[in-house]
């Protein structure tokens, strides 16, 4: 007999993606970079019900996106977030820097640490700017397997972790985020993705 169809996620509207998020439910949604899983840092319910998803542990880290860096204050210590905002460039480029007080522990990186990114797609400025403050994005897909391109890709079992779908054009470019840090002497990469060395180098100056 065949296999029975993957059953296909439903699409939220905006308002309702947020009602899910404040309530701690996971939702798919779009990003410059790929299509991701949004979940509310600030609740145990979705960490959780993420970590159990993602096969991760506690303090193992999360990438942030944010709308803007208003909503991004306390997110990032304070010295690190005046440096963020005199080099962050447009594009997907996500930032390793040092948590403020309002990052819960569990989404910390094991330094004490927040990856983070100012996101422009629709999408997330929408979800941000609406709850206030960064949401937790990780890949929309299960472990070891591929960053799903479209949501007909993805698994029964990934459909039925998720409360729906907010996604709209434009589509991402279909590359995870270029990961950086900021050095005493100017960044250091950490993973190229969407955006090249080669572009973080005429933008930024040579690495240290």
């Amino acid at each position: 007999m065949p296999a029975p169809p993957t059953p296909a996620l439903d699409a939220l509207r905006g308002a309702d993606a947020v009602a899910y998020l404040r309530d701690g439910a996971l939702v798919a949604h779009a990003t410059t970079s790929l299509l991701g899983i949004g979940a509310n840092p600030l609740s145990d319910r979705a960490m959780d019900a993420l970590d159990t998803l993602k096969g991760r542990h506690r303090g193992e880290g999360y990438v942030h996106v944010v709308d803007c860096a208003e909503h991004a204050r306390g997110w990032i210590s304070a010295a690190d977030l005046q440096r963020w905002l005199a080099i962050d460039l447009p594009g997907p480029v996500t930032w390793v820097l040092a948590a403020g007080p309002a990052v819960p522990a569990r989404v910390r990186g094991p330094a004490g640490t927040i990856a983070i990114r100012r996101d422009t797609h629709p999408c997330v400025q929408w979800l941000c700017g609406a709850l206030g403050h960064p949401i937790v994005s990780s890949s929309l897909n299960l472990p070891g397997a591929a960053p799903a391109e479209d949501l007909d890709a993805i698994p029964a079992a990934l459909v039925a972790a998720l409360a729906g779908a907010f996604v709209r054009p434009p589509a991402p470019v279909g590359a995870a985020s270029t990961v950086v840090a900021p050095t005493s002497g100017g960044w250091r990469l950490l993973r190229e993705g969407a955006v090249s060395k080669a572009a973080l180098i005429a933008a930024l100056g040579p690495s240290t």
